[in-house]
């Protein structure tokens, strides 16, 4: 006949068990939310708009693990939200090892929303996802030396044509970094630096002239080769991005 401490040991069990599964149904709608963010920030990586929208759906799971008492979810997104701490001190670019690395971030998360679905969680610390998260600070030298191919930067605020340009790039053999606008390529080139650049001269906010004119105004950037993009063929505007230093002009 079980006791009346037996009694409350299995209503502390059912109340575990039915706030697990509320969780787990909402931690599969923030794990979506996580993957579609990460597309964006490996579409655009340049862009510190989706590194942050990443960095807040991570700061949002260490948030809600916590409130629902799953401290092993709060160990791990903090790890992650460590990763990105530690991009921004040193200025690190997203180039494709760490991004690789984000991603095996997000695709641990499905292995703790199978664990919530059975009630509980317990972060796996032999992981080699769980481990490189750990040594990220320690072992930056294989983030910021990757050996790749040569890297053009590729500016353009037209989605169509900045992927239709990547893909036809990137089969030629080229490590191409998209940005959407001038102000997310600036922002890229503070922390990595591409062979060549490829620059659309029509963009809203700042256009193709007032990005190459801080280009050029940068002593550390003066000698990137630019080549400037246009749908236009204006001989005015030719002459004027060869005499500002662009090395060619593409129509």
């Amino acid at each position: 006949m079980p006791t009346g401490i037996d009694n409350i040991i299995d209503e502390e069990s059912e109340v575990q068990r039915q706030m697990s599964q509320t969780y787990a149904l909402a931690f599969s709608g923030k794990v979506d939310k996580i993957k579609k963010a990460y597309m964006g920030l490996s579409a655009n990586p340049a862009s510190g708009e989706f590194a942050a929208e990443v960095e807040n759906c991570y700061q949002d799971i260490m948030g809600s693990g916590g409130s629902f008492g799953f401290h092993d979810i709060t160990e791990y997104a903090s790890l992650v939200l460590n990763v990105f701490k530690v991009i921004k001190n040193n200025k690190m670019a997203f180039n494709s090892r760490v991004l690789e690395l984000i991603w095996q971030s997000v695709k641990y998360l499905e292995i703790i929303s199978a664990q919530l679905k059975r009630g509980k969680v317990a972060l796996d610390i032999s992981n080699a996802t769980v481990i490189k998260l750990k040594t990220f600070e320690t072992d930056l030298v294989h983030y910021t030396t990757e050996s790749e191919k040569k890297k053009i930067l590729l500016v353009d605020d037209d989605p169509d044509i900045l992927r239709l340009v990547e893909v036809v790039l990137k089969r030629s053999g080229f490590n191409v970094v998209t940005a959407k606008n001038g102000p997310d390529a600036l922002s890229y080139l503070q922390t990595d630096m591409p062979s060549m650049i490829l620059l659309d001269v029509a963009m809203p906010g700042m256009n193709g002239f007032e990005v190459l004119s801080q280009l050029r105004s940068l002593e550390n950037l003066k000698a990137v080769p630019v080549m400037m993009l246009t749908a236009r063929s204006q001989k005015e505007e030719i002459i004027k991005a060869i005499q500002m230093g662009a090395q060619n002009y593409m129509v």
